[in-house]
């Protein structure tokens, strides 16, 4: 009798949670969806192990491994702008829901948000602006979290985001804004509610004035379908970013920052928007005329309408099917709650609710089996207790979240949720191989039964990585031709490596020995979880009949040659799977790129493509090890300094050789003296320079007078990569202090056929849009050279510069004037009185000032050149080395009226640059001829004869002139 009525409460309870509950398998969380951010369901509330894994609830919730949520005044929400809160919302109208974050050590992956009204009913929408990859989403795509907004990836989120909000229609009343966080990596962390709930009360309605036209479409249509007419006089209105925040924001969904166009103001199908600049002409742009019958083909054009005068004239001024007042309604992000085609009993069905972090393409079981397979576990029990059952279900048969990435080399050191993968770094590629030529990469497996996949693509269509979902390539795989599948072959069969001969759990069809056709010889440079051969084994024919490798042409995608899916058999997170791989390189030799997915993390691995077979396909190491540049980063925690901090005036090289030097040095960081005041309000006026360490801070006495922004290097020994922290950290946000930082990482000197080391441009050209501020369009042309140390400037007055494309700032080159020569008192005393008017004192000594970079390092020519111009007592036309002393060769002439101008003289070992030197002048008729026609001196001097240490003021000596007329002016040499 006890066990029937057990075994029915089992069934209830089975029955309920299957309704209340809907498990999603994914790879940062157990998946259980739920809507509502006050329940007491997330985290784990009492634990007493380091191990986060472990939790004394006697209910375990979603995430355990994660504590669970507490109030925190790290994160704060608000509305409106940051210097200009509102308190109350216009009906119908966007506003801007802002959160911010205090600690960026306690940046948010995870989110789900929404508006409550006073009786509890969720109110208003969350239309989502066009972002590759997208960094949030919605819910209007059917999930069950309605009118809410979520994360689309696991990635970490800037100190400062911000979400369109459409307020709810007039008579809501107050609204209050319910937040849920999760902080911190995969498998660890903390929920986290914003310890101050923010509450609006309901404004006054306003009307519409600016409305979208629909691409061809001109104004006058556009507001006659409104039943309204275009008002001319206001058309050319939009002439800054803030009017066109203020007029078109309200109604109109628009991507940050605001971007200055030459024509009418229009959003593009990136949903950038344009204002019009008054500046164009006089900035030598294209500017395009407008007025209310101009009609623009693929963009949005923003319309100012009047109801004041329109006639109705027919049926046709009945106002067109649009999006309510203007907004557009945004299609949710693909590939977040995804079905597993192999799993039939799901087939068609809907998420219940959100997720936190991101989700897999893995299975996504029913709670009512998971229910079932414990039943099973449990029948030989003498009795069973709900709360048994209950832990059961929720310890035992939800599998314990972990993290999986690539073993081998590939753009990430370790797992990345970065999407849709990390930068390139170098134009050297990971794996070369010769047209059909084999190659092996490894991954991770943890957790039963996800899927990783493998995505091979050209490089030319790298830019539609961030497009791939699960649920497109599981549709490309349905769709291969009948015998397209080739993951039955056993040449290409998924294997698994470990470093351990045995098999406890029977998991494996027995070890493949090198005697074996199959076998797969493991590389030496395949490192890792260890080092070696190790042992590799096959699976059983089951456990394989669930992988796909397809590859074939799609028309409903034409860039994917090939998608490759394992199914993970075992929870196996220490070891990992490999097979062979082969490119199809539909398109020829060339560069192409395998993506790696496996729930939200990401990965890329660049494969060259030859004609012949490759040797050496992993590289061959030989050679200086390379330094790669890595901008926006930095080198957190570091578990040494190796030299002293010092000024880096255009390049590290002082660093970069110091660290060459010694083994156990593996990076150089490059960071400004003092935080810009584009930083967050709380890190300005701070620093990232370790000056609290003893080895640094033994040249922090040079830097006493240095300006704020003084770039400094100092080398490091970087802390240990873990599963889930790499080296160093890059970040895309410029509030962060991280994003002015730069990192050159020392890495083997890999050669490959046709591959110089890295030199000339970044393998991928820096991003122009950051948040809602940009980087110059020249800044990015000048930074895309990897020899030009990045100083990055940040603003919100920007330019589309993949429309507009910047030019490349050449550093500056300096010009002879004279050789064995100075300019007279600057590198000394005068020798002529007539050359100054100068009254010296303890303040003043000298017309001339010697530079030095902080931290006393030997001085290059590049160095030399950019102190005289960065400081401003130099004139920065004038320059004096002498380049047989390293470091105390730099001289400059002072800006001061009294010291007149150069006036040479005779001193051997030092040379004289101009850096603006004059046109050429063949004839030299801007200067003073010397009495045999032979050289031209400045035009200042009486006469120009062959006596250094003329009482005359300027070049005023014929010899020790080496440059030609023909090229320049004077001082020069005539034909």
């Amino acid at each position: 009798k006890n066990m029937r009525a057990a075994l029915t409460l089992v069934l209830v309870l089975s029955v309920y949670l299957t309704l209340i509950l809907r498990t999603n398998a994914t790879s940062s969380s157990i998946g259980v969806y739920y809507c509502d951010v006050t329940a007491d369901n997330f985290g784990c509330h009492d634990r007493d192990s380091e191990d986060h894994t472990i939790c004394n609830d006697e209910q375990l919730n979603v995430m355990h491994w994660a504590l669970a949520p507490t109030k925190s005044n790290i994160y704060t929400v608000f509305a409106g702008e940051e210097t200009n809160k509102i308190t109350s919302y216009t009906p119908n109208e966007l506003i801007d829901i802002h959160i911010r974050v205090s600690d960026y050590r306690m940046l948010y992956r995870g989110i789900l948000i929404y508006a409550v009204d006073a009786s509890g009913e969720k109110v208003g929408e969350w239309p989502i602006v066009k972002e590759s990859p997208p960094m949030f989403q919605d819910t209007i795509g059917g999930h069950s979290c309605e009118k809410s907004l979520m994360h689309a990836s696991a990635s970490e989120k800037p100190l400062h985001t911000y979400f369109k909000f459409q307020a709810p229609p007039e008579g809501t009343g107050d609204i209050t804004f319910k937040c849920l966080l999760k902080q911190g990596f995969a498998n660890t962390g903390a929920f986290f509610w914003p310890k101050k709930e923010l509450t609006l009360t309901e404004g006054i309605s306003t009307n519409q004035i600016w409305y979208p036209a629909s691409p061809g479409d001109s104004c006058t249509k556009t507001c006659a379908d409104q039943k309204m007419l275009c008002v001319e006089d206001d058309i050319d209105e939009l002439t800054t970013a803030d009017v066109l925040r203020e007029e078109i924001f309200r109604y109109n969904l628009c991507k940050q920052p605001v971007i200055s166009g030459c024509g009418v103001p229009q959003r593009d199908p990136n949903d950038y928007c344009y204002f019009t600049d008054p500046d164009c002409e006089e900035d030598d742009r294209t500017v395009t005329a407008f007025d209310c019958n101009t009609a623009i083909s693929s963009n949005t054009a923003f319309c100012p309408c009047s109801p004041n005068g329109y006639i109705e004239d027919g049926p046709d001024s009945t106002p067109a099917d649009s999006e309510e007042d203007g907004v557009q309604d945004m299609d949710n992000a693909d590939g977040i709650f995804d079905i597993d085609p192999d799993a039939p009993e799901e087939t068609g069905t809907e998420g219940t609710g959100t997720e936190f972090e991101d989700s897999s393409g893995g299975v996504k079981l029913q709670f009512s089996i998971f229910s079932f397979l414990c039943f099973l576990l449990s029948f030989s029990r003498k009795q069973i207790t709900p709360i048994l059952f209950l832990y059961l279900v929720l310890a035992l048969c939800i599998p314990v979240e972990s993290h999986n990435w690539l073993n081998t080399n590939s753009r990430s050191l370790g797992s990345n949720t970065v999407t849709p993968c990390l930068p390139k770094t170098s134009d050297l590629p990971h794996v070369q191989v010769g047209m059909g030529q084999e190659f092996q990469f490894e991954w991770m497996v943890g957790h039963t039964g996800y899927k990783t996949y493998f995505i091979i693509v050209h490089e030319d269509n790298a830019d539609m990585l961030a497009e791939h979902t699960y649920e497109m390539l599981e549709d490309y795989i349905d769709n291969a031709p009948e015998g397209n599948n080739q993951a039955s072959d056993p040449m290409l069969n998924r294997f698994h490596r470990k470093n351990e001969d045995t098999d406890p759990d029977d998991l494996f069809d027995g070890m493949i020995n090198s005697g074996d056709s199959r076998f797969l010889a493991r590389d030496p440079s395949f490192t890792g979880k260890y080092e070696g051969e190790g042992y590799l084994f096959g699976y059983k024919e089951e456990d394989l009949s669930h992988d796909r490798r397809v590859s074939y042409e799609s028309e409903k995608y034409p860039w994917i040659e090939a998608v490759h899916r394992f199914k993970h058999v075992a929870h196996l997170p220490k070891e990992f799977d490999t097979a062979r791989f082969t490119i199809p390189a539909r398109n020829g030799p060339g560069n192409y790129l395998v993506h790696y997915m496996w729930g939200g993390y990401r990965d890329c691995i660049d494969v060259n493509v030859v004609e012949d077979e490759v040797e050496h396909v992993y590289g061959l190491q030989e050679g200086e090890d390379l330094w790669i540049r890595i901008d926006h980063c930095y080198y957190e925690d570091p578990r040494l300094i190796r030299h002293k901090c010092v000024e880096s005036v255009t390049e590290p090289d002082w660093c970069i050789n110091k660290c060459s030097g010694v083994e156990s040095c593996y990076g150089v960081s490059v960071v400004p003296l003092v935080n810009p005041d584009t930083v967050a309000p709380q890190y300005r006026g701070k620093t990232l320079v370790p000056w609290d360490d003893s080895t640094c801070n033994a040249s922090i006495a040079d830097f006493e007078d240095a300006p704020d922004d003084t770039t400094i290097c100092y080398t490091v020994r970087d802390r240990y990569a873990t599963d889930v922290l790499t080296s160093y950290v890059v970040t895309n946000d410029p509030e962060h202090p991280y994003f002015y930082s730069t990192c050159y990482d020392r890495t083997p000197n890999l050669r490959f056929i046709g591959f110089d080391s890295p030199g000339g441009n970044l393998a991928e050209k820096p991003k122009w849009r950051f948040n809602d501020k940009c980087v110059s369009c020249d800044d990015i042309e000048t930074f895309n050279k990897i020899e030009n140390q990045p100083r990055w400037k940040v603003s919100d007055d920007c330019r589309n510069c993949d429309q507009e494309p910047g030019v490349s700032q050449d550093k500056p080159q300096w010009h002879i004037a004279r050789e064995s020569a100075t300019c007279d008192g600057v590198t000394g005393g005068y020798s002529h009185s007539a050359h100054h008017s100068c009254t010296f004192d303890d303040d003043f000594t000298s017309c001339g000032k010697q530079l030095v970079p902080r931290g006393y390092l030997p001085i290059n020519n590049e160095d030399c050149i950019q102190m005289v111009l960065n400081d401003p007592e130099c004139d920065g036309n004038i320059l004096i080395r002498n380049e047989e002393k390293t470091y105390y060769g730099c001289y400059c002439m002072r800006k001061e009226e009294c010291c007149k101008q150069c006036s040479a003289k005779s001193n051997s070992g030092f040379t004289i640059y101009e850096l603006n030197p004059p046109e050429a002048d063949p004839n030299c008729e801007t200067g003073t001829k010397s009495e045999d026609g032979q050289s031209c001196c400045t035009g200042d001097c009486d006469t120009c004869t062959d006596t250094l240490g003329s009482s005359e003021i300027g070049f005023c000596c014929s010899t020790c002139i080496t440059r030609s007329c023909d090229e320049y002016g004077p001082p020069c040499l005539l034909n």
